[in-house]
This record gives C-alpha cells, structure tokens and sequence, in this order.
C-alpha cells in the first residue's frame, strides 16, 4: 500500500508540477484535498460498496488463501 501510495503522489505532483494552474493541477488539489478530509475507514468503506459490490470489479471480503487480486481493495 506505501509504495503504491508512493507511486500515485509522485506521478500526481509530476504532473500537476508540469500543468501549474491548468485543470490538472486543479484535480490533484481537489482530490489530495478530499483524502485527507476523509479518514481512512470511509474511504475503505465506500470503495469496497463502489468497486466490489455495484461494479464487481474487486471481492469485497477477502476468503482464507486470499490471492493478490483479492488483496488489492483491503490494501
């Protein structure tokens, strides 16, 4: 999760870095804003309801010999 996390916060300052003042920047103002407004736990909460249950793109629980595919929403 840290280095994903890593990952995502460099390419987002890249980029809002190189767009100064444009929509992009805009958008990784907003959203940095919004995830650190939120905690953790709702944020969690909402995406295991979004992407696991309405979109059925994750498992929202994860079984006993959890795959890395299983891994991804929890982490």
């Amino acid at each position: 999760a840290i280095i994903t996390e890593v990952v995502i916060g460099v390419l987002a300052g890249k980029l809002a870095g190189i767009r100064k003042g444009r929509f992009m920047d805009n958008l990784v103002l907003v959203s940095t804003l919004v995830v650190i407004a939120i905690p953790t736990f709702v944020i969690g909460l909402l995406s295991q309801k979004f992407f696991g249950l309405q979109l059925g793109w994750f498992r929202p629980t994860v079984s006993p010999a959890a795959p890395w595919s299983e891994l991804i929403l929890p982490g």
